[in-house]
Formats: structure tokens, C-alpha cells, sequence
């Protein structure tokens, strides 16, 4: 899974296909940015983490 494309993906999932989908155009829910920057955070910590360990 090609870590550019997984927040982007992610963060599309939640915002068009989530519990109320009510078209493409409805503003994200709060929780919605959150699920979105948690798992954003996880890539990046993980990146991280791989660097150190070739370095």
C-alpha cells in the first residue's frame, strides 16, 4: 500500500461513502477529520520509524 495514497484514500472513504451518504458534496464531520489526521499521523510515524532504521 503506496503510503501517498493511503491518507488521501482514506480520507475519501470517510468523507463520501460514510454513515450518511448523502451525496458528494456534504462537509466532513468532525469525527470524520479526526479518523483522517489519526491515520495520517500513523503513516508518517511509520515512515519515520522505517528511515531510522535503514539509517
Amino acid at each position: 500500500m503506496p503510503e501517498s495514497h493511503a491518507a488521501p484514500a482514506f480520507y475519501l472513504a470517510t468523507t463520501y461513502h460514510g454513515p450518511v451518504g448523502n451525496g458528494r458534496h456534504r462537509l466532513p464531520r468532525p469525527w470524520e477529520y479526526v479518523l483522517a489526521g489519526g491515520f495520517s499521523v500513523v503513516i508518517v510515524v511509520m515512515l519515520l520509524a522505517i528511515r531510522s532504521r535503514r539509517g
